[in-house]
């Protein structure tokens, strides 16, 4: 590969990439509550997208998905002041 293909390839790969992080959020902050089978009982936070802000629920420590977050800051971080 010459030096410009190597160029348009890292370029390409960068793109893509940075685009994934970039969408990455926002399609895990409209995931679903999801508390989980097992009884942990955790404090957790998720973002609520019919409220528009980040609210407490209790995780049961398992099978649970993306939007979880240990504290509502990390929540709104990721969610909100996205």
């Amino acid at each position: 590969m010459g030096l410009k293909s190597c160029l348009l390839f890292t370029l390409i790969i960068v793109g893509i990439l940075s685009h994934e992080i970039v969408a990455k959020p926002s399609s895990i902050c409209q995931l679903p509550k999801v508390v989980g089978p097992c009884r942990a009982s955790l404090k957790r936070y998720r973002y609520d997208s019919t409220t528009g802000q980040c609210e407490e629920f209790t995780y049961g420590g398992c099978k649970g998905n993306e939007n979880n977050f240990i504290t509502r800051e990390v929540c709104q971080e990721n969610c909100i002041n996205n």
